[in-house]
C-alpha cells in the first residue's frame, strides 16, 4: 500500500471517528443540539477524543507494519479475529436453536396429521351399548374416572339426582339413578 492510499485510509478512519464521537457527544451532553453554536462549542473536546481513539485504532491495526498495512481501521491482533468468540458462540447456538425449532415443527405437523386420522377413526367407531344390569355408580361409564353425585337443574330432569363424571367438562359422561319403585318402599308402609 503506497503512502497516498494509507493517507486516504487514515483520513476516512479519522473522519468516521469524528462523526461518531460528535453525534454521541451531542446526544449525551447537549441533548442532541444540532445548532451551529452547539457544534462549534463541542469541536475542541471532540477533536481531542477523536485523536486519542484514532491513534489507538492505528496502533491496533498495525500502522507502519508492512504485513498488516492493509488493515488500517480494523482491530487486528494475533489470536484475536474481527469477530469476538462469544459472538461466534452465540451465532452457533442460534443456528442450533433454529434447527431444533424446525425439527419440532416437523414433528408437530407429523403428529397432528396422525392425531386427525386417529380421531376420525374413533368417531367412526360404533357406540357399544353397555349392559344395564350391573351399573357401577362409582366409575364413569365413558372414561373410567370417578363419578360425583349431582342434581339436575334444568328442563324435565330438574331435581333428579344423577352421577356425573368428575372430569367434567372434558368428559360429559353421566349415569342416571333409576327411581325406586313403590314396591321397594312397601316395608316402610304400615
Amino acid at each position: 500500500m503506497n503512502l497516498w492510499e494509507r493517507t486516504k485510509s487514515v483520513a476516512k478512519m479519522y473522519t468516521g471517528t469524528f462523526i461518531v464521537v460528535m453525534v454521541l457527544n451531542q446526544l449525551v451532553f447537549f441533548g442532541f443540539c444540532l445548532n451551529p453554536i452547539c457544534l462549534i462549542a463541542a469541536m475542541p473536546h471532540v477533536l481531542l477524543i477523536t485523536v486519542f481513539i484514532g491513534s489507538w485504532l492505528n496502533k491496533e491495526s498495525g500502522w507502519g507494519d508492512e504485513k498488516q498495512a492493509g488493515n488500517v481501521g480494523k482491530i487486528y491482533k494475533e489470536g484475536k479475529g474481527l469477530v469476538d468468540k462469544s459472538l461466534e458462540q452465540a451465532a452457533i447456538d442460534l443456528k442450533k436453536a433454529n434447527e431444533l425449532a424446525s425439527q419440532k415443527t416437523v414433528k408437530e405437523e407429523y403428529y397432528d396429521a396422525d392425531y386427525e386420522v386417529i380421531e376420525a377413526k374413533v368417531l367412526e367407531a360404533p357406540a357399544v351399548k353397555k349392559p344395564e344390569s350391573e351399573i357401577d355408580y362409582d366409575v364413569c361409564q365413558t372414561c373410567g374416572a370417578k363419578t360425583v353425585l349431582r342434581t339436575a337443574r334444568v328442563e324435565k330432569y330438574a331435581g333428579r339426582e344423577f352421577y356425573g363424571c368428575s372430569r367434567y367438562p372434558e368428559c360429559k359422561g353421566i349415569t342416571n339413578i333409576e327411581p325406586k319403585k313403590e314396591s321397594d318402599y312397601s316395608d316402610f308402609l304400615m
